[in-house]
């Protein structure tokens, strides 16, 4: 016997103000739950391309006025690069800095529009982990601030 079944005379107007609420319950956690897995997608999809070398689709994820914070004074990637030439302009230090830099998310957090990710990172001389924070904004990443073991950066620096 379906739900339905049970209406009787007098009771359709609250029986259907029921299911129509229950059913905008359930859409607003589907449309929670798709907003979350949105932005672990578009974090995840920019690790791949960053993993592949695909630079050109990894800044077509990336806001126009994109920020990347990159705390400290003296490491060769550290300040606040705003916009997408700047990121890119610092992030393609990276090859010259480090052989067989990588980063892969071990494990993801969201909440909302808000990601934080644990990376394995690895290159030659260095095997740690890195924190990543993102902020999507309009399908696209519009902050990212990095929390990585710049010592075991520095000590793995070509010399």
């Amino acid at each position: 016997m379906g739900l339905f079944s049970y209406i009787k005379k007098g009771t359709e107007k609250r029986t259907y103000y029921f299911v129509v609420h229950e059913i905008y319950l359930i859409l607003f956690f589907l449309t929670i739950n798709r907003i979350n897995m949105s932005a672990k997608e578009l974090v995840q999809q920019a690790y791949d391309f960053f993993g592949k070398g695909d630079m050109e689709s990894f800044m077509n994820l990336l806001h126009d006025d994109v920020t990347w914070v990159f705390p400290g004074d003296n490491h060769p990637l550290s300040g606040t690069h705003k916009g997408k030439q700047n990121l890119m302009a610092n992030m393609s230090k990276i090859p010259e800095l480090w052989d067989n830099f990588h980063v892969e998310p071990e494990f993801m957090i969201s909440e909302g529009n808000k990601v934080f990710c644990k990376v394995n990172a690895t290159a030659d001389g260095m095997e740690t982990i890195f924190g990543h924070y993102f902020e999507i904004k309009d399908d696209k990443a519009s902050l990212m601030m990095t929390f990585d073991d710049s010592l075991s950066m520095v000590n793995a620096m070509k010399k």
